[in-house]
């Protein structure tokens, strides 16, 4: 493993390690040249997981998730890499497929703290704020303590947002004269 998180695949493609060790001093580069390798061996998972790593480090989300849905279709019981579409997913407000990789990753891994949370995220973000907080009771056993905290914090204060915006728009307003 490379200290910035980019998993090297040197013995296989020479042009995969020399572009992560390129890419913290300078990411364009690093980034061309993983695009290089990953036209020299299509077929490499290293290659293609690290390119979208490099993709979304170089602040261009939707290229990392073209890259990871593309490998996911060989790769169907990886759930580091169905995890990591559920969270682009939801930072590129596409809900639905965010639900879908994080049932695809909740199948991989029942149980996985890391799978529980994201769930809860997911629910969460589509505004199904009682089922999240009923998922995150449900499963505390594979969630930290403080995650259940704040998912109870979250619900209790979404639901009185809501509770005070019906609230504002029942009262009569005043004209100003």
């Amino acid at each position: 493993m490379h200290r910035n998180g980019l998993a090297s695949n040197a013995r296989i493609n020479p042009y995969d390690g020399k572009s992560l060790k390129i890419f913290d001093s300078d990411r364009k580069k690093g980034l061309s040249g993983l695009i290089q390798a990953r036209k020299l061996c299509p077929g490499d998972r290293e290659i293609a997981y690290n390119l979208g790593l490099a993709y979304y480090r170089y602040k261009r989300p939707d290229m990392a998730y073209n890259t990871w849905k593309e490998l996911v279709e060989k790769e169907t019981r990886d759930l580091k890499l169905f995890t990591n579409l559920a969270w682009l997913a939801l930072e590129l407000g596409k809900g639905d497929e965010a639900v879908s990789w994080a049932e695809k990753a909740g199948r991989v891994s029942p149980g996985d703290p890391t799978v529980a949370a994201l769930t809860m995220e997911v629910m969460f973000s589509r505004g199904k704020y009682a089922e999240g907080l009923a998922y995150a009771q449900k499963n505390r056993s594979h969630l930290p303590a403080d995650t259940v905290k704040k998912a109870t914090e979250y619900a209790a204060e979404a639901q009185w947002n809501t509770f005070a915006r019906a609230e504002r728009s029942r009262r009569p307003r005043r004209c100003s004269s």
